[in-house]
């Protein structure tokens, strides 16, 4: 076991007064400095910087986009969207004529795929 020491454990004086103000005042200094230094440097920057006449390097790069195309009508045009849409779901129509290929209603497609099932691929399609 070690012997018990006389340190306490804590110190038995206060922190001095005069270290503590020499730093607030040194500190103080340095801000000043700092906020100084900044003022004029800034200031020199506009002094050789003439923000009127130079043109900025990316200036005739930069494009005004165009305005957004909004619609006039948008309840007649979702109206003729619906009207398309209910063409391509309902109607017949050729989608290909010289391969035979063609558009049925939804109704009728669904209506041959519960009545004949659906169509099963070759072995050489799996293969692909």
């Amino acid at each position: 076991m070690s012997e018990p020491s006389n340190n306490p454990g804590y110190e038995r004086s206060d922190a001095g007064l005069k270290p503590l103000l020499l730093f607030a005042a040194a500190l103080v200094v340095l801000i000043a400095l700092a906020l100084w230094s900044m003022s004029a440097l800034e200031s020199g920057f506009e002094r050789s910087h003439d923000r009127e006449n130079v043109a900025h390097p990316l200036q005739d790069l930069r494009v005004t986009p165009a305005a957004p195309q909004l619609q006039a009508w948008p309840t007649l045009e979702l109206a003729e969207q619906r009207v398309r849409e209910y063409g391509l779901l309902e109607e017949y129509a050729w989608v290909d004529p010289e391969n035979g290929v063609v558009r049925i209603p939804i109704e009728r497609a669904m209506a041959l795929i519960a009545e004949r099932g659906l169509p099963e691929r070759s072995p050489k399609e799996e293969e692909r």
